[in-house]
């Protein structure tokens, strides 16, 4: 199995006994739910905007020092019981008791649970670049030890890969949602592999990068979500400003936004870019801009 997704629960009990390909869980709109995690070390577990979870870990499977963490969101009454090397370990957390902060909506209300001097102690998440982080890691971490080095580069760039890989097996199924979910975490982890690193000529970071911003673009178009799929197709533009698919599925959201005479000039750079040889998709640029002059036409004639 490649990743477990448990989304709009109630009153359930899951048990995890298999090894997972990403080691990760992620939980999402859950309630009073019970999640044993058996057998497996799990490095991963997200969870967001639920109430009255519970997550019970078996034997030495939630230790100090292996990198494991609890990402939470937006979560109530979240229990959390373990026992390594003989030792007891529970946490309690709730983002309303740990500390709202301003006017930030639930899910903003980032937290990190984790094992800490043989204690799971839950503490706020801050955003550092594309990871999260608690301040305590932060005032820990010297110059050095924040640097990300070669062999997590490495790591990370392949865990972008598989993260891509399961995006467009989303996507293929018609998952257009659970596809964007994958791609953005493909754009973190890819981001984070490439931080330091000189860009490829023609490119401002990782290549993988403003693939995954186009391919969430894709998703967004499929969702109807327009206005976010434009913003995507410009990210791709702003990280590679010759990926074919950037300009093409900016001018595919300007059409869906009927704002014809921003969409041609895209699409039409999209075909300026478009290698010759690549027939199918250069019909389905010509097709595009045939018919976004269709509709631009028309709007014309209606005014």
């Amino acid at each position: 199995m490649i990743k477990i997704f448990v989304e709009g629960c109630t009153g359930c009990t899951i048990t995890v006994k298999c090894k997972l390909v990403t080691s990760h869980l992620e939980v999402s709109h859950c309630e009073s739910l019970t999640l044993n995690l058996e057998e497996v070390m799990l490095h991963t577990v997200q969870l967001d905007l639920t109430d009255g979870v519970t997550l019970r870990f078996g034997e030495n499977l939630l230790v100090e020092g292996e990198g494991q963490k609890i990402y939470h969101a937006g979560v109530k009454n979240m229990d959390v019981f373990g026992h390594s090397a003989g030792r007891h370990l529970s946490a309690h957390a709730d983002y309303i008791a740990d500390g709202v902060e301003g006017t930030e909506l639930a899910e903003e209300q980032h937290f990190i649970t984790q094992v800490v001097q043989d204690e799971l102690v839950t503490e706020r998440a801050l955003k550092v670049g594309n990871r999260w982080a608690t301040q305590r890691e932060l005032d820990l971490e010297s110059v050095a030890a924040a640097s990300v080095t070669q062999r997590e580069r490495e790591e990370l760039a392949a865990e972008a890969e598989r993260s891509k890989l399961m995006g467009n097996q989303s996507f293929a199924a018609g998952e257009y949602a659970q596809a964007a979910v994958h791609y953005t975490m493909a754009i973190d982890q890819a981001g984070t592999a490439a931080a330091g690193q000189e860009p490829e000529a023609g490119t401002t970071d990782n290549p993988l990068v403003p693939i995954c911003y186009s391919n969430r673009a894709a998703c967004f178009l499929k969702l109807g979500q327009h206005e976010r799929a434009l913003e995507d197709a410009d990210c791709c533009i702003k990280h590679n400003p010759a990926f074919v698919k950037g300009h093409f599925r900016r001018g595919l959201s300007l059409h869906a936004m009927k704002r014809y005479p921003e969409a041609l000039p895209s699409l039409g750079r999209a075909l300026e870019l478009e290698v010759p040889k690549n027939k199918a998709s250069i019909k389905q640029i010509n097709d595009a801009i045939r018919f976004a002059e269709a509709k631009f036409a028309a709007a014309k004639r209606g005014n």
